[in-house]
């Protein structure tokens, strides 16, 4: 029964009286800074919880953040008390919004959505909590899906692969379990213009940049271990791990991190806020009992619906025939109809879906085919 509105500078916890400080925000003067901002605007019966995102953010722009949420607080409150029960009372932002609210920096230039709805309400909640951001918002209308534009498909499958190649000519192998994530490096076909020690410290160097980033990107929570070639001198060891100290900062999530061993082993862990992309984007294959990874039906089906644009695009052909896994076909008709009939109406297409033998304990067969006329 702990209610909390989450905001991009201050989480609201409503019928508290407290104030606290994100542990992240290690600068004790700026603690006190923020501290003192929400201690002059925050009403008595609610707690308010500073996020990392309010560092060296004016007291009037984190004095808007909380009237937002006790607007919101308030309109919860209100309706909940003229309702009866089952009722909805409040539903959070969603993942567009989140997304935004969560990693939204003055770094970026701009923001854009291929969906007219979901532009018209982002671009509302823009207005109200993020005003800055919203001359950034654009509305995609080509004909090419955006991901293509992008190249986010490529970048997908770059974050799914188990090999991570490295600018020197090395690489890392990436393999996630239910206890841990092990990444390990090697040399592969560098080889250093000095000698053996030259060749592990700048493969190890770009081995935990790398590292720091797959982390992120992959969204890795947990038990995580990095086997580092090993490295006989305790000074280059002393060097990777501040240097992988620093690329962690940079991190949302919290982390904690060991020295690493005479073996070359690092062991730290990441605090786990949600699914790995991984378990997110990937299902357990029924042919191998789970041994290996396929992709989903949801992301088989979103890929599909991609693959009608681009097929309409290359070919300017208005009938498109399907052939597609019963499970995928359901899935888009049941869950995607809003998505389908989009495409439908922009590109003036008819989409027919035919019944075939395509299963999943088959995986001799792509899981679907595209044909126009």
């Amino acid at each position: 029964m702990f209610i909390t509105f989450p905001g991009r500078y201050l989480v609201l916890a409503p019928n508290f009286n407290h104030i606290g400080i994100s542990k992240k925000i290690t600068d004790e003067s700026e603690r006190n800074r923020l501290r003192e901002v929400v201690n002059q605007i925050k009403p008595n019966d609610v707690s308010v919880i500073v996020r990392t995102a309010a560092v060296n953010v004016p007291s009037e722009v984190i004095e808007n953040d909380l009237k937002y949420l006790l607007a919101l607080w308030g309109q919860a409150k209100g309706i909940g008390q003229k309702s009866s029960a089952p009722y909805l009372i409040h539903q959070d932002i969603d993942i567009i919004q989140r997304i935004t609210r969560d990693h939204y920096s003055e770094d970026v230039h701009k923001i854009i959505i291929d969906s007219k709805s979901a532009f018209g309400r982002l671009a509302n909640f823009l207005s109200v909590s993020i005003p800055a951001a919203e001359s950034k918002l654009e509305l995609y209308e080509g004909d090419t899906p955006i991901f293509d534009i992008y190249g986010i498909e490529l970048d997908i499958a770059k974050a799914l692969n188990r090999k991570v190649e490295l600018p020197s000519g090395g690489y890392i192998i990436v393999d996630q379990t239910e206890a841990l994530t092990t990444f390990d490096i090697n040399t592969g076909s560098y080889v250093g213009r000095q000698n053996a020690r030259d060749t592990v410290l700048k493969t190890n160097k770009e081995a935990l940049k790398r590292i720091a980033e797959q982390i992120r990107l992959r969204n890795i929570g947990g038990l995580i271990v990095i086997d580092f070639i090993d490295m006989d001198d305790a000074a280059d060891r002393e060097q990777i791990f501040l240097e992988l100290q620093a690329e962690l900062k940079n991190d949302r999530a919290k982390t904690s991190i060991l020295k690493i061993s005479e073996l070359g082993l690092l062991q730290m862990t990441r605090k786990r806020t949600s699914e790995s992309l991984e378990h997110v984007l990937l299902e357990s294959c029924p042919h191998c009992q789970g041994r290996g990874k396929i992709r989903s039906t949801v992301t088989e089906a979103h890929d599909l619906l991609r693959e009608v644009v681009r097929l309409h695009t290359q070919t300017k052909k208005t009938l498109l025939t399907v052939r597609v896994r019963d499970d995928i076909r359901d899935w888009i008709l049941e869950e995607e109809t809003d998505w389908l009939q989009d495409i439908i109406d922009q590109y003036g297409i008819t989409v027919n879906f035919r019944a075939n033998s395509m299963t999943l304990a088959n995986m001799q067969e792509t899981s679907y085919e595209i044909s126009a006329e």
